[in-house]
């Protein structure tokens, strides 16, 4: 944290910096300061789309729903490839009651474009957890608990992977394995 600040006393008005430590308050899961530093970074370059798609995740995570649709709807504007925003875009609508019809769309785009980058990256533990929590909230359950059992075959002990994985056997109404997940 440190270095960041001192980066900034140096450099000011350097949007990757701020990106860079509102990276570093999300990983501490501190939203405040995460928002402000996305915000700052925005402020002095508000083309970068990663920057947008982690100013929405960060306000996904507080709870400002509404914000951070406007947020993921603007990374999109920027650069509509990557399936982890329409993925977040996607639960952003689910809980701001954007509706169901509009929610499944965003969905399933978010699946299709995690379904291409699987192809090129089958045994990424991460993404096929993630894959497999999108295709459960499209009711696809087995294809999802598949993916899901074999995220956590790959990668037993990743965070990420763990959190998706729980989330996924909860909502299928596995909580054992829920537990077992969390659990680690």
């Amino acid at each position: 944290m440190a270095a960041y600040k001192d980066a900034l006393r140096l450099t000011p008005d350097n949007a990757a910096i701020w990106s860079n430590l509102g990276n570093l308050y999300s990983s501490l899961r501190d939203f405040q300061e995460s928002e402000k530093a996305y915000r700052k970074s925005i402020e002095l370059n508000p083309s970068r789309d990663l920057t947008y798609s982690n100013l929405g995740s960060v306000l996904l995570e507080a709870g400002k729903f509404g914000e951070a649709v406007q947020a993921l709807e603007q990374a999109l504007r920027l650069n509509p490839l990557p399936y982890k925003t329409w993925g977040n875009l996607a639960a952003a609508y689910q809980w701001s009651h954007a509706g169901e019809d509009k929610t499944k769309g965003v969905y399933r785009e978010a699946r299709q474009r995690a379904e291409k980058e699987k192809a090129a990256t089958p045994r990424d533990a991460q993404l096929l957890a993630i894959l497999g929590s999108y295709q459960m909230y499209l009711g696809e359950r087995e294809s999802s608990l598949r993916l899901t059992r074999q995220a956590l075959a790959l990668d037993p002990e990743n965070p990420g992977v763990l959190r998706k994985a729980t989330q996924t056997f909860e909502t299928a109404g596995l909580r054992e394995e829920a537990l077992k997940s969390l659990s680690g």
